[in-house]
């Protein structure tokens, strides 16, 4: 299903940004 897999990738993706901006956020406030 298309639509499914679709849905998949969305939340796989958001799953990566959020990962991606605790990062940044922990090297930014760990620097400081």
């Amino acid at each position: 299903d298309p639509a499914t897999a679709d849905r998949l990738v969305r939340n796989l993706t958001c799953d990566i940004i959020e990962y991606g901006v605790e990062m940044v956020m922990m090297s930014v406030l760990g620097s400081h």
